[in-house]
């Protein structure tokens, strides 16, 4: 895991896991509010004294390092999962700060620049607590009223020079300017960072889904189609199962027993992906394939038979595993089922018949159907297996592809 720096550590105080994206962001411009305001309480304790050279010094000290110290705090009970009391706290400080200088020295100092940020900065510190949004208006509202009756009174506590006002002013609008550059930049900082972490997800998502289902499949479901189900004829159905599985996991530790098995599903998929066919679903050792889904192509049987011949080989050499193969062609009815977990399924009697090929074949062969057989014509070699009784069918002319 990547190590925080220092700055990344204090601006995620408070923050847990398993919070929304858009509380994440709350509580990092709230924490950086905090240093920044802080760091204005600074610069107030020590510019006027050694720029300005303010006669004040010990009221000015007292009343900076109180408000310094009231914003320690807020970081303390942020850190203590106690979120909102401080927000609350950091609220009433901030007007208590803006009022208490102007009534000190008057409202050509400038103090009322800070008021600009009310409009966003509630939305910004609550998040979606409505009691704090109303609080940060309502104390805002009155500690702007309360500062515009010094203006129109003329109160001031301490009388200083018209220079040292200038310099307060620009000191005033500076800060001002750098509290609503900073907070408005990390605001759409951390905004574009969710952003590109839920696109990251939803492309996550995508695939996750491109792996179960078909491509046209997956982009009905994101399009917002509920019920997906449809009529394909023909399609080409293969079953592929592993030769004695039930006796090879007997005697085979589990670890062992999953990396085979891995091993050959993984080789499927591959050939799969080169000749374009559409995985099913596996059933334990058994793996499903079809072609003509989501279009049907001229070459769907002979690429489907091709398919099977070079798994039986690659399998065979890579694992000393046998498998049986059966195949139907016809048509067959194909949805989603399923809300949470997604299963792209097919049902029919091709579905069926493709199965008991497989059940009823021969280890290493491909096993196919009549109407396969007839619609391959003479592009493979296949040799009549003869009439067999099949479950579930009756009596049925087989063959096999050599």
């Amino acid at each position: 895991m990547k190590k925080r720096g220092w700055f990344e550590a204090y601006r995620s105080i408070g923050v847990s896991d398993g919070m929304p994206e858009y509380e994440k962001r709350s509580y990092y411009i709230f924490n950086v509010l905090i240093a920044i305001v802080m760091a204005i309480t600074l610069v107030y304790a020590f510019v006027p004294y050694f720029v300005l050279h303010i006669q004040h010094k010990v009221l000015n000290n007292i009343i900076n390092w109180s408000l310094f110290s009231g914003y320690l705090s807020c970081i303390l009970l942020a850190y203590w999962k106690k979120p909102l009391a401080a927000r609350l706290v950091f609220t009433t400080l901030v007007q208590i700060h803006i009022f208490i200088f102007t009534l000190l020295i008057g409202w050509d100092i400038g103090n009322y620049l800070f008021y600009l940020a009310l409009p966003a900065l509630p939305y910004v510190i609550f998040y979606n607590n409505r009691f704090g949004v109303f609080y940060g208006f309502f104390t805002g509202l009155i500690g702007f009223c309360a500062s515009y009756y010094v203006k129109k009174t003329g109160f001031r506590l301490v009388n200083v020079t018209p220079e040292m006002y200038d310099g307060l002013f620009l000191l005033t609008f500076t800060s001002t300017f750098i509290v609503i550059l900073l907070v408005v930049k990390l605001f759409f900082k951390l905004s574009r960072h969710s952003e590109e972490r839920l696109n990251l997800e939803k492309q996550r998502s995508e695939r996750l889904l491109l792996n179960i289902l078909p491509g046209d499949i997956a982009q009905r479901l994101q399009k917002g189609e509920t019920t997906i189900a449809d009529h394909y004829d023909p399609v080409v159905v293969v079953f592929a199962d592993i030769v004695g599985f039930t006796e090879i996991s007997a005697r085979t530790p589990p670890g062992e027993l999953v990396r085979r098995l891995n091993e050959v599903f993984s080789l499927i998929d591959i050939l799969v992906e080169k000749y374009d066919l559409e995985k099913i679903k596996t059933i334990g050792d058994a793996y499903m394939v079809v072609a003509g889904i989501p279009q049907a192509r001229p070459d769907d049987l002979s690429r489907i038979i091709r398919f099977a011949r070079e798994i039986l080989e690659m399998v065979h050499a890579s694992n000393a595993l046998q498998l049986r193969i059966g195949i139907d062609v016809g048509e067959a009815t194909a949805g989603v089922i399923g809300t949470k977990k997604f299963i792209f399924d097919l049902w029919g009697d091709t579905v069926n018949t493709a199965s008991r090929m497989e059940s009823h074949g021969e280890p290493g062969k491909i096993h196919v159907t009549e109407r396969v057989a007839n619609q391959l014509g003479d592009e493979f070699k296949k040799t009549e297996r003869g009439k067999m009784l099949v479950k579930g069918k009756g009596e049925m002319t087989t063959y096999f592809i050599e």
